[in-house]
């Protein structure tokens, strides 16, 4: 989830590695690593036609925007739930995060 973030601040937000790696709180020659680890990852991907899949535990966006829904049967995860790998409904584990604009309720 490190890299997913420094990819977001860094590219995304368009943030200087020293902004991002204060708001990670890391050192920035940590950051960079990270960053870097990150893009190649992306670029070998991108190259290579592999699947990216983001996973690495369980993370709510501190904004609150978003839901952990499964693929297969749209069933919407509890956040609260111990095991967010697969869907307790019919036990998929394609599952996706599903995020909407800030200040909305519900997808964009």
């Amino acid at each position: 989830m490190d890299e997913f973030e420094a990819i977001r601040l860094a590219d995304f937000e368009g943030m200087s590695q020293r902004e991002a790696s204060v708001t990670m709180q890391i050192s920035q020659p940590t950051f960079n690593r990270v960053l870097s680890s990150a893009r190649s990852k992306i670029a070998k991907g991108l190259v290579q036609g592999d699947v990216l899949r983001i996973e690495g535990g369980r993370y709510l966006l501190e904004d609150g925007s978003g839901v952990l829904e499964c693929v297969d049967c749209r069933y919407t995860l509890d956040m609260k739930s111990d095991d967010m790998s697969f869907c307790p409904k019919c036990g998929s584990t394609n599952l996706r995060w599903n995020r909407w604009e800030t200040g909305k309720r519900g997808p964009a």
